[in-house]
């Protein structure tokens, strides 16, 4: 079985399920795990590569192209005739985070052959877990994805079952971009419902949207948790300028209480196996005394001292 994955976390999940020696090809956004890096890359990003860094600069380049071309990525058309590929993933879930279903469905009609195209977009962890079993019963990995699923469970089952009782329960924001700001969605008011935390924005299964920041310093949040979508660590800390001076910060409870937290954002945005990295290490967040037995790295989760 010679598989190519075209976006980031059915690369993770392939690799997690124990496929690797399947893939054949990944997309240039395929970063993890580390043992893939070496894998052929068949598509390109068609975004303004002369964009900063800074996330204002960001969205506002990929607004441009959404009203222009609609489309931010390139499938490789050649490249990927060269692998002969027998199935292809993709997804349905984000055109600005990888290469969209229709793409490759035009892309495969210049191959040779009739790869199996298999298209996923979970949007709660349920669907996570099922898209595991899929994706092992697609590649023949069933066991694999067994084991992957069942020890994802168990870690889940694990987290909830140590839930403090609280009488008075946390006002969470999440925040998957900071300029313009944007609540999270999909999985990650699932998991801070989960944890018995408010959730002040967003809706479990349901995609995240633009926020007004006067309705957060009116929600007035007992945690802040900024993970905007793909950016690491050090970026983040670059993009919070984008909320420091806006007026009511400082007087923000999670800021004075010093409850601001980074988040690594491949671990939240990311629809693979990492999920339930992140629902530990937001429950860590929130309940620190009882999960003080969960440990992060640097690189994915950091204290932002706020004042």
């Amino acid at each position: 079985m010679r598989t190519v994955s075209l976006f980031p976390s059915a690369t993770e999940l392939v690799t997690a399920i124990g496929a690797t020696d399947s893939l054949v090809g990944r997309s240039h956004r395929c970063n993890h795990p580390e043992d893939i890096q070496d894998l052929p890359i068949v598509t390109e990003s068609k975004l303004n590569q002369r964009a900063s860094s800074d996330a204002k600069d960001i969205d506002a380049v990929v607004d441009d192209h959404h009203h222009g071309e609609h489309s931010y990525f390139r499938v490789v058309t050649e490249d990927l005739r060269d692998l002969q590929p027998d199935v292809l993933v993709t997804q349905s879930l984000c055109e600005v985070c990888a290469v969209p279903e229709s793409m490759t469905a035009e892309s495969m009609e210049k191959l040779e052959g009739e790869p199996e195209l298999v298209s996923v977009g979970p949007t709660t962890i349920g669907e996570i877990l099922e898209t595991i079993d899929r994706l092992g019963g697609t590649l023949g990995y069933e066991s694999g994805a067994n084991e992957l699923g069942t020890s994802l469970q168990n870690r889940i089952d694990d987290v909830v079952r140590e839930l403090p009782a609280v009488s008075d329960p946390a006002h969470v924001v999440c925040l998957e971009w900071t300029d313009a700001l944007r609540c999270h969605g999909l999985w990650v008011p699932e998991i801070i419902d989960l944890l018995g935390a408010k959730v002040g924005f967003g809706s479990p299964g349901e995609h995240g949207k633009v926020i007004d920041w006067g309705d957060v310093v009116a929600y007035d949040p007992d945690v802040l948790i900024v993970s905007p979508c793909g950016r690491t660590i050090p970026e983040i800390r670059q993009d919070m300028e984008h909320l420091i001076d806006r007026p009511g910060w400082q007087h923000l409870t999670a800021v004075e209480k010093d409850r601001v937290y980074l988040v690594d954002g491949e671990l939240s945005s990311r629809h693979g196996p990492r999920v339930v990295r992140t629902l530990e290490v937001i429950a860590k967040i929130l309940y620190p005394e009882t999960y003080d037995h969960i440990s992060w790295e640097a690189d994915e989760v950091a204290h932002f001292r706020a004042v």
